[in-house]
């Protein structure tokens, strides 16, 4: 095992393994003393890392990490000795789907955080996490956890409830932080209100997807969306929403520069002009 203790910075993304030699090279490594060797490390790059399920517990060596990237690997779960690195500043999960696993107390027991990027974490994952995980209950212990983070700048989101989406609503410091955001699997037909989003002023990306039985988008016209309307939102999704009807909400966004909708086969128009009607 090499020894570097001077090594601030160091990728293992698979944009740059191409070779599947290499890459089983690599897996032996990372699970062994190679990353203890590192103590000066300030950024550990993993992501697009397809041979990654388990992190190895040599990373809770790392005290002096501040930048760790597991975005779109395959990370299954984060290990309780992460707790270790007090000085993380940037931690990015996002498009990690199969992470059903985030110990209670992880995500708050990093002070020091800055950026966190948790959009589409836990996609595919959703329903298998446990009550000893953030995730479990749709991110509502998650978002309890994330107020307790006082530096947070840069915050993207998943949630899987509306008692998560009404708890994350209630602070102004969230709020204002919140780039990205995924609403998925809310479960019944009971319309999701979106418009207390309308004056997230950083919001850029939005995506609603797997709620099978929702059928409604509620917006107030007349309340936060008219005096706000979405502003900063540019990209607005819609998967798997098999009995959502129309997207009328849509003319409240003036920025918006992409619109994805798949599989939602009760939709027959994008805006319905008999709802918009009569409204200011």
């Amino acid at each position: 095992v090499p020894t570097c203790p001077h090594l601030l910075t160091l990728f293992l993304n698979n944009d740059d393994l191409n070779n599947d030699d290499l890459l089983r090279i690599i897996n032996r490594r990372i699970n062994s003393d190679f990353l203890q060797s590192m103590p000066s490390l300030k950024v550990l790059n993993l992501s697009r890392y397809m041979g990654l399920w388990v992190l190895p517990l040599g990373i809770s060596k790392l005290v002096s990490l501040e930048h760790l990237d597991l975005s779109s690997s395959d990370i299954h779960e984060i290990p309780e000795e992460l707790k270790a690195l007090v000085n993380l500043k940037c931690l990015n999960l996002e498009n990690t789907g199969f992470l059903s696993k985030i110990p209670l107390q992880l995500i708050s027991n990093f002070s020091r955080l800055h950026v966190l990027r948790m959009f589409g974490s836990g996609y595919f994952s959703c329903s298998s996490s446990r009550g000893e995980s953030v995730l479990f209950g749709g991110g509502e212990l998650l978002v309890e956890e994330l107020l307790g983070l006082k530096h947070l700048e840069v915050l993207s989101l998943t949630l899987g409830s509306s008692r998560a989406l009404q708890s994350f609503l209630t602070s102004h410091k969230l709020r204002s932080c919140t780039q990205a955001m995924l609403l998925q699997v809310f479960e019944g037909s009971t319309p999701v209100d979106v418009s207390g989003l309308a004056d997230l002023k950083r919001l850029k990306r939005l995506r609603i997807s797997d709620c099978y039985e929702l059928v409604e988008l509620k917006i107030d016209y007349a309340g936060e969306v008219q005096r706000y309307g979405f502003h900063s939102l540019q990209s607005f999704e819609v998967n798997f929403c098999s009995k959502l009807k129309d997207l009328t909400l849509l003319v409240f966004i003036p920025n918006l520069k992409s619109i994805a909708v798949t599989d939602c086969e009760a939709m027959e128009e994008i805006i319905s002009v008999g709802e918009f009607a009569g409204n200011p």
